[in-house]
């Protein structure tokens, strides 16, 4: 895998659930992209094992991490630590 690529042409979506591409993955980290239309979700999920960071590119949605609920929009970036729902 190249140490250098543009995440747009990762960008798709999936009618039928969220649109997930990797674009870098070692024993240290995993970077990918989900991509949502206006009307999918994600559940609230754990990650025991690393932490989750999000950054949103277009469009906004609601994240909660732990008990805190915000909506995130545009150029928002949002941190879950590992083990915090």
């Amino acid at each position: 895998m190249s140490n250098f690529l543009n995440y747009v042409d990762l960008i798709g979506t999936n009618p039928e659930k969220v649109f997930k591409a990797e674009l870098f993955e070692s024993d240290k980290i995993l970077v990918g992209i989900n991509c949502l239309t206006p009307d999918q979700t994600q559940d609230v999920h754990i990650h025991s094992d690393q932490d989750k960071f999000y950054f949103v590119i277009k469009g906004s949605g609601e994240f909660i991490v732990g008990n805190d609920v915000q909506q995130a929009g545009s150029g928002c970036v949002v941190w879950a630590e590992s083990g915090v729902p």
